[in-house]
C-alpha cells in the first residue's frame, strides 16, 4: 500500500469510530433515566388514557372509513382508464 492510500483508510476509519463513539454518547445523554420515568408516571398515564378513549378511536374508524372510500374512488378510476386502453 502506498502512503496516501494508507492515510486515506486511516483517516476513514478514524472518522467512523469516532462517530459511533458519538452516536452511543448522544443516545446515552439523551436517555431518560428511570427516575424521571418514575416522576412522570401520573402524566404517562394520563397520556396512555386519552389515547386509548372510545373518543379517539371512533373519529379514527370515521378517518380510515373516509380514506377506504376515497381510496376506493381512485382505484376505480384507475381500473376505468386501463380497461379503456
Amino acid at each position: 500500500m502506498d502512503e496516501t492510500t494508507q492515510k486515506t483508510l486511516f483517516g476513514f476509519l478514524f472518522a467512523a469510530v469516532t462517530g459511533i463513539y458519538g452516536f452511543f454518547i448522544r443516545h446515552l445523554v439523551g436517555h431518560v433515566t428511570r427516575e424521571q420515568s418514575i416522576a412522570n408516571k401520573a402524566d404517562i398515564k394520563n397520556l396512555f388514557e386519552v389515547k386509548q378513549s372510545k373518543e379517539n378511536c371512533r373519529q379514527i374508524v370515521k378517518r380510515m372509513d373516509e380514506n377506504h372510500k376515497e381510496t376506493c374512488k381512485k382505484l376505480d378510476r384507475i381500473l376505468d382508464k386501463l380497461e379503456s386502453v
